[in-house]
C-alpha cells in the first residue's frame, strides 16, 4: 500500500535537507515517487518573510516490513495452545 508524507521548505535546498533527514529517521522506507510544488502566495508569505515555507514535497512510499517481525503473533500462539490442549485431552 502506498503511503504519503508531506515536507515543507522555504526553497529547493531546504526541501532536500528535510527529505534526507526524514529518510534517515525512516530507513525502511522505499520511495516510489516525489512531487515538488510551489505553494500559492498568501498573506502569511508576505508577512512571514524568508522563513515561511514556499515549496512542498509530497513523498509517496512503501513502508517495508522488518524481516524479523512476525507476520501473525496471535495465530501462532493460539495454534500452539490448541495442539497442547488436544494432546492433554487425549491423554486423560
Amino acid at each position: 500500500m502506498v503511503q504519503e508524507h508531506l515536507i515543507l521548505g522555504v526553497d529547493e535546498q531546504d526541501l532536500q535537507i528535510e527529505r534526507r533527514r526524514w529518510l534517515a529517521e525512516n530507513p525502511r522506507v522505499e520511495v516510489v515517487a516525489t512531487v515538488v510544488r510551489r505553494e500559492p502566495p498568501s498573506l502569511l508569505t508576505r508577512i512571514g518573510g524568508n522563513r515561511v515555507p514556499r515549496l512542498s514535497m509530497l513523498v509517496r512510499y512503501h513502508a517495508a516490513m522488518h524481516p524479523e517481525a512476525p507476520i501473525s503473533v496471535s495465530s501462532s500462539t493460539s495454534g500452539n495452545d490448541s495442539s497442547e490442549g488436544n494432546s492433554n485431552q487425549r491423554a486423560v
